[in-house]
């Protein structure tokens, strides 16, 4: 399926981040890159000891939450301005790394 039909989830957890060392605070981003239903209008992240969180927009493509969660496995879910919503359930494990990329091709229905 071509690039531009598919919601691909690049969940880069990039090294460019803001870390207490006291403290597992970090600055992590997801790129989500929409299809046909839309651009991505509303992304959250949830962590395995947390609720939903929303995201905000950082630029482009790319999402960031500003919360504790190194350490958690962690799920995003992803709203279009069509309205749809899907969820990536546990697509990035606990024992993610600074710097680590996962991705899944779940697809928006059109």
């Amino acid at each position: 399926m071509a690039m531009t039909k598919s919601l691909i989830l690049l969940c880069a957890i990039l090294a460019a981040c803001l870390t207490l060392a006291a403290a597992s605070w970090s600055h992590g981003t997801a790129t989500f890159y929409g299809g046909d239903d839309g651009s991505d209008t509303m992304a959250r992240v949830k962590g395995d000891n947390t609720g939903w969180i929303q995201m905000s927009r950082n630029w482009g493509a790319n999402w960031q939450a500003l919360a504790g969660l190194v350490g958690q496995g962690l799920s995003f879910s992803v709203t279009s301005t069509g309205g749809q919503t899907i969820q990536f359930l546990n697509v990035v494990p606990g024992w993610w790394q600074f710097g680590t990329a996962f991705s899944t091709n779940k697809n928006f229905i059109r």
